[in-house]
């Protein structure tokens, strides 16, 4: 009896601490969002964070304009099933210093990460895709969680130049990113 208790109390504990949110990006505009999509420690100031690679054929992480990205997990972001796959994260502050720096998507290290990350952000320029020109900027995300990787996000924003609105919505186990 007592080692069904450790286990339930195990299994428990995992699934509280692990990451629990898939994140949806909806791109409503006519403009690609272009930018720095960030996981923070849920917890800890200064602690580990990651950066997403840029998405092919981009050259920095981008949700095109009309599009819809959806990611339920850190370490599945480059799969097949991924509309704009992430092929990897630049991993900082890791409390096991062999993980820190570059890492594909599906490394232990990423792996790792999934027990102490949330989405913390997405800190982004709407740009005009055929003149390749910004129009517009903004730093969307979970305050208390992009706070510990030291950066500040608003749950929503209204583009100064645009006036296309954005937010950042919990709808259950799910994160949204609504775009305009």
């Amino acid at each position: 009896m007592k080692k069904l208790t450790l286990f339930i109390f195990l299994f428990l504990g995992i699934f509280a601490f692990s990451q629990s949110h898939t994140l949806v990006i909806v791109n409503n505009t006519g403009l690609d969002a272009v930018g720095r999509l960030i996981t923070a420690s849920r917890t800890t100031p200064g602690g580990p964070a990651m950066f997403a690679f840029p998405n092919p054929p981009y050259g920095t992480f981008t949700v095109p304009s009309g599009q819809t990205a959806d990611y339920d997990h850190f370490d599945t972001t480059g799969g097949s099933s991924v509309s704009f796959p992430i092929p990897g994260w630049n991993i900082i502050n890791n409390p096991n210093p062999a993980y820190n720096g570059p890492q594909a998507y599906n490394s232990p290290a990423v792996s790792s990460m999934t027990t102490l990350n949330e989405w913390a952000g997405f800190l982004f320029n709407l740009v005009d895709p055929a003149t390749g020109d910004s129009i517009d900027s903004f730093a969307i995300g979970n305050p208390a969680i992009a706070a510990n990787a030291s950066f500040v996000v608003y749950t929503n924003q209204l583009g100064t130049n645009t006036g296309i609105p954005v937010e950042w919505a919990y709808v259950g186990s799910i994160v949204y990113l609504f775009i305009g």
